[in-house]
């Protein structure tokens, strides 16, 4: 099983997660918010892996993205 393959179905796994429990009204607006970025931005990074922390990195002026 492929790193990037776990870390797309936990990222999918979470955000339908949230979805659900929002719907459901077990979590409220503002937490939702917090946890569907996050896991939207997971689901980002898993799918294209290197590209956009490398520019993210060069951006911020750090050495190495594994830094951030």
């Amino acid at each position: 099983m492929n790193v990037n393959f776990l870390a797309v179905a936990a990222s999918a796994v979470t955000f339908a997660f949230v979805f659900f429990l929002l719907r459901r009204g077990a979590l409220k607006e503002k937490y939702a918010v917090l946890w569907l970025s996050f896991s939207g931005i997971s689901l980002f990074f898993a799918i294209f892996p290197g590209a956009p922390l490398a520019w993210l990195s060069r951006m911020l002026g750090v050495a190495d993205p594994v830094n951030l």
